[in-house]
């Protein structure tokens, strides 16, 4: 499997600065271990970007605003379709605007947030790696590991549910891919991503 890497360079591609929907967080501090703990996330209507950096359009368009969301370009979506791609269980179409002389102006490529349904984990005694000082209450721990970077990281295969594009379950913010996706993907030529072998994914 491979870590697929959505990022952009300012001179050559946009990017989403932000989801227009989304209001704040609505925080609470735990009882038991006193940690500020996000309970809810506040959205408005529907889910709409801003974007910023250069003019061209990516197919895998990075969002630097809070979450996860996984954005892709029309093209990319019906590769998905077409292949039967597995792992995903919605696909809505998200709106684009650039601020304009303090004004938001729609942007005419279709882009797409996917809903990420396959799963992954890592094979944490493998590498080392426990959660300490966790909450029994909110659930909140800290990894006993920070530097992760400079270790290879380890997949436990038994946790893989088999689906073409999955989320690392430890590290929702990690998105793998399997080798068939990997070839497609290049193959396509899509731009704004690159690819990471799985012992490599925190490396930087």
């Amino acid at each position: 499997m491979f870590h697929i890497n959505v990022s952009y360079s300012e001179y050559k591609y946009c990017y989403a600065a932000e989801n227009l929907a989304f209001v704040g967080y609505k925080r609470e501090e735990c009882p038991a271990c006193k940690r500020q703990v996000v309970k809810e996330k506040i959205y408005e209507g529907e889910d709409a970007f801003r974007i910023d950096g250069a003019k061209a359009f990516p197919d895998f368009m990075q969002f630097c605003g809070g979450g996860i969301g996984f954005i892709v370009s029309e093209k990319v979506m019906n590769v998905l379709r077409e292949n039967n791609i597995s792992g995903f269980d919605e696909a809505k179409r998200v709106p684009l605007y650039r601020s304009r002389y303090r004004k938001l102006v729609k942007q005419e490529p279709e882009y797409y947030m996917i809903n990420i349904t396959g799963s992954i984990d890592l094979d944490l005694q493998a590498m080392a790696l426990k959660r300490k000082h966790l909450c029994p209450e909110c659930g909140s721990f800290d990894w006993s590991r920070q530097r992760l970077y400079i270790f290879d990281s380890v997949f436990d295969m038994s946790t893989w549910d088999g689906s073409d594009i999955c989320r690392i379950k430890s590290f929702p913010g990690y998105i793998m891919i399997s080798d068939r996706l990997k070839k497609i993907f290049e193959d396509h030529r899509f731009t704004g991503a690159t690819y990471k072998k799985e012992s490599d994914i925190f490396k930087l």
